[in-house]
């Protein structure tokens, strides 16, 4: 049985091309606007594609199906890292290789590159014209979506200390063809850059909160990093060193974590002398003579495990902190005066499941009411998802309620306890839509409540059943 191709217009890959240009170029051979319509017709997305091998792939276009397809299928694990890191569909360009008709080269994806080889200038990531981000979702090779001719673009040439950023943290790169071998390679490049991008958020002005970081360098970051490594081996460290970033704990936890998991040895002994200096503060901090505390009766009175105690200790939460040495190893002090002042807090608070019980509802009600705002939750620096409450906020809100309460009509009416009317189901993982308005009723005076009972709180107290009847998750 003849085989049906899948596309008629089936060019070889470069040995040197990039893998999701040769999956663009494919597209407009066939006259396809680009992947997006490409993966419609193949009945692959980009990814797989991308995991596939020449041959593989060759063969699925030819029509043999994905499970007869010779093997080896799919690439080596360690070059899909760009895959996997959702970092395949970014883009960079060189003019002049696009004006000349030029195969995107391979290296040209990588987290590091800035500069095209072959003419000696910047790689351009975004379009001039419109200011977005060039992909290779875009529906032709050579225009942006916004048509702008991309062999237009202005191009910029690079200078020395180019060279000196690829000596110091590319050295794998000194090879004419360092990107063919991708298993030995690119390990080491998505470490480095994932490195760097920590470094160039840390000093700049747009640092947020994040679990990872995204290791890709973008022509925007280049004045930053030029400014890093030059005078070099020193500008690195005092660069951060002076940064006003310094100072947030969060921000120097997450970068040295970030640095000690590079295997470089150019951030390793930067993460060492960040931890000097991190220690040299303290000591220096301590140095008030304020009466310090032990770091276990802070651990003993928050009840937090050994992680979270750290997490505290190293948040902006204590000012003044110090670190000893002792027979057994290194011990934590943190200001008495810090730690009565969480002491005091514990005191005037209470955890979730207490307030449940003393407004007379379940704990989901509780975390309803803290999401709509209704009774704000405070929370410790190192336990983001373990609200507590003021009980004196606790007690106004109950008072608040007993002020609405209408004249008894349990006679005429069938009345639901609130504490039986839940914001969510079971497995939390649906909120009811209508419980927020409920309570809204309740305050505007819209939805009248009634004594049902003596019970203290929400158990006490009920409304009508037809109020609640948009309440898709009412236990009657």
């Amino acid at each position: 049985m003849p085989l049906k191709p899948r596309l008629l217009i089936r060019p070889h890959r470069y040995l040197k091309e990039s893998r999701s240009n040769y999956l663009l170029r494919l597209a407009q051979r066939n006259y396809l606007s680009g992947l997006p319509e490409l993966v419609n017709v193949v009945g692959l997305p980009p990814s797989t594609m991308l995991s596939m091998t020449d041959d593989a792939l060759a063969q699925f276009l030819r029509g043999i199906d994905l499970g007869t397809v010779a093997p080896p299928v799919n690439r080596t694990t360690a070059s899909l890292e760009l895959v996997r890191r959702r970092l395949w569909s970014r883009s960079r360009i060189c003019p002049h290789c696009i004006r000349q008709g030029n195969a995107t080269p391979a290296y040209f994806d990588f987290c590091l590159s800035l500069r095209c080889e072959e003419h000696q200038i910047f790689l351009l990531d975004h379009c001039t014209s419109c200011n977005q981000s060039l992909t290779y979702l875009r529906k032709r090779s050579f225009h942006c979506d916004c048509g702008q001719a991309l062999a237009n673009l202005p191009t910029i040439k690079v200078d020395s200390s180019l060279d000196l950023f690829e000596s110091l943290l590319t050295p794998w790169r000194e090879c004419e063809t360092w990107f063919l071998d991708e298993e030995s390679v690119l390990k080491q490049e998505v470490g480095a850059a994932k490195a760097l991008r920590a470094i160039v958020d840390f000093v700049s002005k747009t640092w947020e909160p994040r679990t990872r970081y995204q290791p890709w360098i973008w022509l925007e970051d280049w004045p930053i990093i030029k400014a890093l490594i030059s005078p070099w081996p020193t500008s690195l460290a005092d660069s951060i060193l002076a940064s006003d970033a310094l100072i947030d704990s969060e921000r120097l936890d997450q970068l040295l974590a970030t640095l000690g998991s590079s295997e470089h040895r150019i951030f390793r002994k930067l993460k060492h002398k960040l931890d000097g200096y991190r220690k040299e503060t303290r000591r220096t901090v301590s140095a008030t003579r304020d009466t310090l505390v032990s770091l276990s009766q802070v651990r003993k009175l928050a009840k937090l495990d050994a992680a979270a105690t750290t997490a505290l200790f190293n948040s902006p939460y204590f000012n003044v902190t110090e670190i000893r040495d002792g027979p057994k190893g290194p011990t934590f002090w943190v200001s008495k005066a810090e730690f009565e002042k969480l002491y005091q807090w514990f005191n005037e608070t209470v955890n979730l499941n207490r307030a449940a019980e003393i407004i007379g509802c379940s704990p989901m009600s509780v975390r309803g009411l803290s999401k709509i705002g209704k009774l704000q939750a405070v929370f410790l620096p190192c336990k983001p998802r373990s609200p507590r409450f003021f009980r004196s906020n606790i007690d106004t809100f109950i008072k608040s309620f007993e002020l609405r309460l209408a004249d008894d009509s349990s006679k005429e009416h069938c009345l639901v306890p609130l504490a039986h009317v839940a914001p969510a189901n079971a497995n939390c993982k649906r909120w009811c839509s209508s419980w927020p308005k409920v309570i809204e009723g309740i305050f505007l005076g819209t939805v009248p409540i009634f004594r049902i009972n003596d019970k203290r709180g929400w158990e006490g107290i009920g409304a009508r059943a037809n109020d609640l009847k948009t309440c898709i998750y009412t236990i009657v």
